[in-house]
């Protein structure tokens, strides 16, 4: 008898050590994280571009004073052009004739931490491959997807639903693709961008400051696999303790009428 209850402690003790290493299977996989800053610990490695309406004929400006620990810049938007704009870039190759895009497909939020030097509107923006439509040598035919967030001059948290994105229209007009044309994937993108738009300043000198910038997401599949297996060993090793406790039970019970 001691030789079975040693036995059998030593399965529980395998169950619960199995339980733990597939709860933690499931914690890994149920949230991924993919950190972009600070840049020395961005899972992916991008180069910091600025990107103005100057080549549309307009008169904004832009200007980087940091882009390792945190993203700090400072612009102008000028009322001269029809779609002012002014982008800081994080691009994961070069803008022209990329040759590496990268697949955030199982990421579904990205949240940062913003401060503006006034009250303002800024944009998040995917640039993104469009099939069918993209030519590699041409930056602006990769699909533009934009939330808006607001930001003033204390430090406040975003979180951004990736699914929430929405093309502007001037990218369908700039390209003749219609408007109710809204869906994307996340699987090839060229960069991502942060920018001024009508819907904050213009034509005064504004600074943002943005850290901890991360991707947030699950593999949701293989975090199902885990959770599916953690309840067949549960469902499983329960069982097998029922039936080897009532076989002991029993045995303990014809022993004792033979005394």
């Amino acid at each position: 008898m001691l030789g079975k209850h040693r036995k059998t402690r030593g399965v529980l003790v395998g169950l619960i050590a199995l339980e733990v290493l597939l709860g933690y299977m499931y914690w890994v996989f149920a949230e991924v994280r993919g950190p972009l800053l600070p840049a020395p610990h961005s899972f992916a490695s991008w180069d910091a571009v600025i990107h103005n309406d100057q080549r549309d004929g307009g008169a904004s400006v832009i200007a980087v004073g940091e882009a390792t620990y945190g993203l700090d810049f400072t612009y102008t938007l000028s009322s001269s052009g029809q779609y002012p704009y002014a982008d800081f870039i994080m691009a994961f190759d070069k803008l022209e004739r990329a040759e590496r895009l990268l697949d955030l497909s199982e990421y579904s939020r990205v949240a940062f931490k913003v401060k503006c030097a006034h009250e303002n509107v800024l944009s998040f923006n995917l640039r993104l491959f469009e099939p069918n439509h993209t030519l590699p040598e041409d930056y602006h035919s990769y699909r533009v997807s934009t939330s808006w967030f607001s930001c003033s001059n204390r430090w406040t948290s975003v979180e951004i639903n990736l699914s929430d994105l929405r093309t502007p229209v001037w990218w369908h007009d700039a390209n003749n693709i219609p408007l109710s044309n809204q869906a994307f994937q996340l699987d090839q993108i060229l960069a991502i961008s942060f920018g001024g738009e009508r819907r904050g300043p213009v034509d005064i000198e504004t600074n943002v400051n943005i850290i901890d910038l991360v991707l947030l997401g699950g593999n949701w599949r293989y975090a199902s696999i885990a959770l599916l297996l953690m309840v067949i060993v549960l469902a499983g090793g329960g069982y097998w303790l029922w039936v080897l406790c009532r076989n002991t039970g029993s045995v303990l019970d014809t022993g004792g009428g033979s005394i």
